[in-house]
C-alpha cells in the first residue's frame, strides 16, 4: 500500500446552493480522471484521491480550465495513507431510486428483494464502491435509473454506453433485460463492473467489454443506456444513435441543464424526445428512433406519441 495518495484539495465557494451546484459539475468533470476516493471533510471542503499523480495533475488542470467551475479552489497535495479509501466507502449507504435500490455489501437493507419477479416490491442491486462514482449517488446515474424503470426491459436486449461501475447494466437485467452489454474503454472500470456482477446473483446475461464508443463494432440493442456529458453526446449523436434499434430507446443523463440544448439539437435528428426528467442541474433525456430505418435528419416529432408506447410505461 502507498504511503502517500496524490489529491486535490477542493474548496467551494461559501454560499451552500452555489457549493452543490459546483459539487455536482466537479464530480462529473473528475470522474474522466479515474478518481479512486472522496472524502467531505465539511460542506465547502473535499479531498479527492487519485491513483497516479499524473492523473491529479490533470484533473487540477481541467478544474482551473473550465469557466464552470472557475470559482472552486484546488489544490494538489500529497496526503499521508490513513486508510480513506475505508473509510470513504464505509460512509455510503443505500440509496433507493424508484423501485430499485442500489446498496454498498455492508448497508444491504434486510427486507429489500434481489428478486425481480416479486413485484411492487424494491429490488436491491450491491454496488461496491470503487474508482468512479457510478453507485446511485450522482444526480445523473439516478435519472439513468429512472429511465430504465419507465421502460417495459422484459424480452428486451440493452447496451450500456460508459458502463463504469457496471450499475445500470445490472439494473437493467433486475429489471428484466434479456441480454445486457456494457461498454467501457477502461479495463479498470470493466473489471470493477465484473466484480459487481459477482455480487448480483440475479442479474443474468450480462456481459462487459472494453471498447471505445467511436470505434466499437457492438451490435444495436432496443434499448440503450449512456450516462455520458453532455460536450460528447454533441459531438458523437449520430454514432450513439446507430447502437439504438429502429423503434428502440435511448436513455441519456450527464448533461447539465445549460448542456441540454446542444444536445436536444443534435440528437434531434437521429431521434425523437419522449420524456425528459430534471433533478437539481442535471437533465435526464429518454429518446425513440423512428421505426424508418433510412431515417437520417428528419426534426423532432415529440407530438407523435403512437409511435413511442410499444415499450415506454405510463
Amino acid at each position: 500500500m502507498a504511503d502517500h495518495w496524490p489529491a486535490l484539495a477542493l474548496y467551494f465557494p461559501a454560499h451552500i446552493e452555489q457549493a452543490k451546484r459546483l459539487q455536482e459539475l466537479v464530480l462529473l468533470l473528475l470522474d474522466d480522471f479515474k478518481p479512486t476516493g472522496l472524502i467531505e471533510d465539511s460542506s465547502l471542503y473535499w479531498r479527492v484521491f487519485f491513483s497516479t499523480s499524473t492523473d491529479r495533475n490533470e484533473a487540477n488542470t481541467a478544474l482551473n480550465r473550465n469557466q464552470a467551475t472557475s470559482t472552486v479552489r484546488s489544490l494538489p497535495m500529497n496526503v499521508q495513507d490513513e486508510k480513506w479509501a475505508e473509510r470513504s466507502q464505509a460512509e455510503l449507504r443505500a440509496v433507493r431510486i424508484g423501485q430499485i435500490v442500489i446498496a454498498p455489501p455492508w448497508d444491504i437493507p434486510a427486507s429489500i428483494s434481489k428478486d425481480a419477479s416479486i413485484t411492487n416490491h424494491p429490488l436491491t442491486v450491491i454496488i461496491e464502491p470503487s474508482i468512479g462514482f457510478g453507485t446511485g449517488h450522482h444526480a445523473s446515474t439516478r435519472l439513468c435509473i429512472h429511465g430504465l424503470q419507465r421502460l417495459d426491459l422484459t424480452a428486451r436486449t440493452v447496451l450500456d454506453l460508459g458502463t463504469g461501475s457496471g450499475v445500470l447494466a445490472i439494473v437493467a437485467s433486475t429489471l428484466g433485460a434479456t441480454s445486457v452489454r456494457g461498454l467501457d474503454r477502461d479495463a479498470t472500470a470493466i473489471a470493477t463492473a465484473a466484480h459487481n456482477l459477482t455480487l448480483n446473483e440475479t442479474a443474468r446475461n450480462v456481459s462487459f467489454h472494453v471498447s471505445a464508443i467511436q470505434t466499437s463494432s457492438e451490435s444495436s440493442a432496443d434499448v440503450v443506456v449512456a450516462n455520458l456529458t453532455g460536450a460528447f453526446f454533441s459531438s458523437h449523436s449520430a454514432r450513439i444513435s446507430s447502437f439504438v434499434v429502429p423503434g428502440g430507446y435511448l436513455i441519456c443523463s450527464g448533461i447539465t441543464k445549460t448542456e441540454s440544448p446542444d444536445v436536444l439539437v443534435a440528437l434531434e435528428p437521429y431521434v425523437d424526445l419522449v420524456h425528459e426528467q430534471v433533478e437539481d442541474e442535471w437533465v435526464g433525456l429518454i429518446w425513440q428512433r423512428d421505426q424508418d430505418t433510412g431515417r437520417t435528419a428528419v426534426p423532432n416529432t415529440i407530438q407523435q406519441p403512437e409511435r413511442r408506447e410499444a415499450l415506454l410505461k405510463t
